[in-house]
């Protein structure tokens, strides 16, 4: 178990230091606009909303199984998963299939492959419907740091929901 939480952070320093351009000037100038934070309200909320119905039309009762009582799942599941998964799912594999295949086929993909490791079959279709929802915000804000930002305020708000019994 310890190995899966260490993969991702190795592939994450491998890809940050090939790929030092994702994050540029004029990208980060965009955080302190109106619209970037009109695509993470709308990210953030359509990923809620659609993820919370599609989960209780498709899965059984038990939904969640895992470890929210370690200080490692928060900063994992807030900081690194959010950051590792955007930049693999959305900027690096969406961005290419969307150029090569169009958006469709990239979002349906990246989102696949987006849901594939979290290992749980039940809510597979919550996860696409997450990728894809993040996906259609990364093409249209053209910053991958408001999808980031977004997956990181659903991870903290379903943590939080979780570690509070709900």
């Amino acid at each position: 178990m310890k190995v899966l939480l260490l993969l991702p952070t190795v592939l994450l320093v491998v890809i940050i230091r090939n790929h030092k351009h994702w994050v540029t000037h004029e990208k980060i100038k965009d955080i302190v606009t109106l619209n970037f934070w009109r695509h993470i309200f709308y990210a953030t909320a359509l990923s809620f909303i659609g993820f919370n119905v599609i989960t209780s039309l498709t899965s059984s009762n038990d939904t969640t199984t895992t470890i929210i009582s370690l200080p490692i799942v928060y900063i994992y599941s807030i900081l690194f998963s959010p950051l590792i998964e955007e930049l693999i799912c959305r900027k690096f594999m969406f961005g290419w299939l969307d150029k090569k295949l169009g958006f469709i086929v990239a979002a349906l993909v990246s989102s696949l492959v987006f849901a594939i490791p979290h290992f749980n079959f039940s809510l597979v279709l919550g996860y696409i419907w997450l990728g894809l929802v993040w996906s259609w915000h990364y093409k249209k804000s053209e910053n991958i740091l408001v999808t980031i930002v977004s997956h990181s305020i659903y991870n903290y708000i379903t943590i939080l929901l979780m570690s509070m019994g709900g």
